[in-house]
């Protein structure tokens, strides 16, 4: 897709894949800030402003090479950096062992985690032709009833 035709919309789509901040792109390209907010919102509901900023990210992921390749091996050495031991030999020559960054670690692990889908609840639902078959005459039942009685109200 080329630039927008609407140079008002182009400047809001190139500014606005600077910050990702819809109200402060809307000032910068002349908007007052008491409407700027309220007029980012509109603009970013657009599909056109949409198509546009869809393609400008990915020129920009593409530019700096980032991937879903390249996030999950950064992940997996922030998790493994924050896994690794480290010995502190402390007064009295006691030493201890701890790991770098074990929260760094926790976090790294379970956005991979998240990605893996392995923190997804699964849900094992089985049923029965005849259970099946009970629920649709009961639904059945209750639409009949209520065609008789709105019948009844209109004959009234």
């Amino acid at each position: 897709m080329p630039a927008l035709s609407k140079i008002r919309y182009e400047r809001f789509c190139q500014r606005y894949v600077v910050d990702f901040n819809g109200k402060q792109s809307a000032i910068d390209i002349g908007y007052k800030p008491s409407v700027a907010g309220k007029k980012a919102k509109e603009l970013l509901a657009l599909p056109q402003i949409q198509e546009r900023l869809e393609e400008l990210n990915a020129e920009l992921l593409a530019e700096l090479g980032v991937n879903a390749r390249y996030v999950l091996s950064k992940l997996k050495a922030m998790a493994e950096y924050g896994m690794e031991e480290k010995e502190y030999k402390g007064r009295g020559g006691k030493v201890t062992i701890y790991r770098k960054d074990p929260k760094t670690a926790h976090a790294a692990l379970e956005l991979l985690g998240k990605h893996l889908k392995m923190w997804t609840e699964k849900t094992e639902t089985s049923i029965t032709i005849d259970t099946l078959a009970k629920a649709f005459n009961q639904l059945d039942e209750a639409d009949n009833a209520k065609q008789k009685e709105q019948s009844n109200q209109n004959s009234i």
